[in-house]
């Protein structure tokens, strides 16, 4: 997989498969559960056929998306609070996924900062699926 530039400037992730290459989700994908499109995406990270990336939409919708329990969702943004504090910023980096965890930056209103980690979370009835609200595990290290 990798994050490559398309058609008329399009940035997209991409990987190949069978000899072809193939789209995973480009600026003109839908972001999961809004009615805009991507209008970037940032670092991406990548383990077992599953990725992870930091986005952006065009009025402010920053996270990191994953489809590690299947489907492509948003793990986390900056509409989201994290230790019952408002997020301004988050991010991956290129070695942010690992098997079913998935370790990224957080910033905060306040100016603190943070690096979390989430796991994959398995539900009883569906199998392993990421809980929508994002479990966070810890606190791995905080940034003054």
């Amino acid at each position: 997989m990798f994050l490559g530039l398309g058609e008329n400037g399009q940035h997209g992730i991409y990987q190949w498969s069978d000899g072809l290459l193939e789209l995973i989700v480009n600026t003109d994908t839908e972001i999961p559960g809004e009615i805009v499109d991507f209008s970037n995406l940032g670092f991406l990270s990548f383990d077992n056929g599953a990725i992870s990336f930091s986005s952006s939409g065009p009025t402010g919708q920053d996270a990191i998306y994953t489809d590690l329990g299947g489907a492509l969702v948003e793990m986390i943004s900056v509409s989201d609070t994290l230790d019952g504090k408002q997020l301004s910023w988050v991010g991956i980096s290129r070695q942010g996924l690992s098997e079913e965890t998935i370790v990224f930056g957080a910033r905060f209103s306040d100016g603190s900062e943070g690096i979390y980690m989430a796991l994959l979370v398995p539900e009883p009835s569906t199998g392993a699926v990421l809980a929508a609200g994002l479990l966070v595990v810890g606190l791995a290290r905080r940034l003054p």
